[in-house]
C-alpha cells in the first residue's frame, strides 16, 4: 500500500470511528436503531437457560433508552417490567420462542414480533395508541381483532405467513394504513368497506384464497396490489 493509500485509510478510519455513529443510523442484528446512544444492551441480564428474568432496576434507573433489540435469542418470553421504559420507541423481538406478549410502553411505535409462536394477540396490546409499524409474519395467529381498529396511528402491518382466515371490518377505520401485507394466509375475501384506507398505496394478498376482488378495486388511492 503507497503512502497516499494509506493516509486515506487511516482518515476513514477515524471519520467512522468519531463521526459515523453519530450521524448515521446503525444497524444492530438486522434492525435499524436510529440513535445508538439512547440503546442498552441488556441481552446478559436478561438470558439464564433460555427464559427471561426482569430488567434489573439500576437499568431501569435514569435509562431513557428508546431502543432495545433481543432478535434470536431463544426467548419464550418478554421482561414482565420493560412497560417501565417509558421514552421505548423500537422493540424487536423476532425469532424466538414467544407464546405471549405481556403489557409495553405505550410509548412504541415499532413492534417487531416476526418468527415466533404467537397465537392470538391479547386485548392490551391495542393499547398502543402510538404505534404506526407492526411486523408478526411467520407466527401461527388465527384472527385479527376487532380492536385494532384503537391502533388509529398505525402506518403498516406485516402479518403475513400466519393462519387468518378473515380480518375484521374494523381495520378500515384504520385510515392511516399505507401498507398492509397478510400473504401467505388463508383469506378468501376482504372487507368490503375497505374503500375507506383512503391512503393504503400497497397492499399484499399473494398465496391466498380470493375469491372476489370487487372491493379491492374502489381503494382509489393504491398503487401496488399483489395477487
Amino acid at each position: 500500500m503507497n503512502t497516499f493509500s494509506l493516509k486515506i485509510s487511516i482518515l476513514l478510519l477515524v471519520f467512522i470511528s468519531f463521526n459515523f455513529e453519530k450521524y448515521f443510523s446503525v444497524f444492530v442484528n438486522g434492525s435499524i436503531i436510529n440513535n445508538i446512544d439512547n440503546m442498552i444492551d441488556v441481552s446478559h441480564y436478561l438470558l439464564n437457560e433460555h427464559h427471561t428474568k426482569d430488567i434489573p432496576n439500576e437499568l431501569l434507573n435514569g435509562k431513557k433508552s428508546t431502543s432495545i433489540n433481543l432478535s434470536a435469542k431463544n426467548l419464550k418470553s418478554i421482561p414482565r417490567n420493560i412497560s417501565l421504559f417509558k421514552d421505548l420507541k423500537y422493540l424487536d423481538f423476532s425469532i424466538n420462542y414467544l407464546t405471549d406478549v405481556c403489557v409495553l410502553p405505550d410509548s412504541l411505535k415499532y413492534v417487531i414480533l416476526n418468527f415466533n409462536k404467537l397465537v392470538k394477540l391479547p386485548e392490551h396490546f391495542f393499547e398502543l395508541k402510538n404505534i404506526e409499524i407492526i411486523q408478526l409474519k411467520y407466527n401461527n395467529l388465527s384472527d385479527v381483532s376487532e380492536l385494532i381498529e384503537k391502533l388509529s396511528k398505525l402506518t403498516s402491518i406485516d402479518i403475513s405467513f400466519n393462519k387468518i382466515e378473515s380480518l375484521p371490518c374494523s381495520i378500515c377505520k384504520l385510515i392511516n394504513l399505507k401498507y398492509i401485507n397478510i400473504s401467505g394466509n388463508k383469506l378468501t375475501d376482504f372487507p368490503y368497506r375497505c374503500k375507506d384506507l383512503i391512503n393504503l398505496k400497497e397492499l399484499d394478498l399473494c398465496n391466498n384464497y380470493i375469491v372476489n376482488i370487487e372491493p379491492i378495486c374502489e381503494i382509489n388511492n393504491l398503487e401496488y396490489l399483489h395477487l
